[in-house]
């Protein structure tokens, strides 16, 4: 079993003491610097998902967070994650077509990509998708958008 502890904090640090005092020996512990991509950028991609499959009108959320993965973020990764990059390159580079791969990015498969990023990729990545659709004239949401709606009262 996995358990991931974000340490952002003195009392995240001294939860995660308590944590390890109580855990069964032997144990492996890892630290990686920066912490991974947050709920709310989560929650951001996927409002975007639902607005850009709204608007163009053509696929749906899923078919966009597939593209968006593919397009932007394995491009990010095998930039910069040495192991994805090797992975990527053993497993799938040169064995799937482009309509394949993003059947790779969805369930049953969903091939990680987004849930690697740290917090500043993901923020690179959620750049990049903005950046694409709104030059294709979609209106996508932002945080002060969200924030806006939630002071009036409107559900996001």
């Amino acid at each position: 079993m996995t358990t991931k502890h974000a340490v952002n904090s003195t009392a995240d640090l001294m939860k995660l003491f308590g944590w390890l005092k109580v855990q069964q020996l032997p144990i492996t512990v890892a630290v990686k610097d920066g912490v991974d991509r947050s709920l709310s950028q989560n929650a951001l991609a996927h409002k975007w998902f639902k607005e850009i499959a709204d608007w163009m009108g053509d696929r749906d959320a899923s078919s966009v967070r597939a593209h968006c993965k593919l397009v932007h973020g394995v491009k990010m990764l095998v930039t910069e994650d040495e192991e994805f990059r090797t992975k990527w390159h053993n497993m799938v580079m040169n064995r799937f077509s482009y309509e394949e791969k993003l059947d790779l990015m969805v369930e049953p498969f969903d091939f990680p990509v987004t849930r690697l990023m740290s917090v500043k990729q993901m923020t690179r990545w959620m750049n990049a998708i903005h950046d694409e659709f709104t030059a294709q004239g979609v209106p996508l949401s932002l945080p002060d958008d969200l924030k806006y709606k939630k002071e009036m009262g409107e559900r996001v």
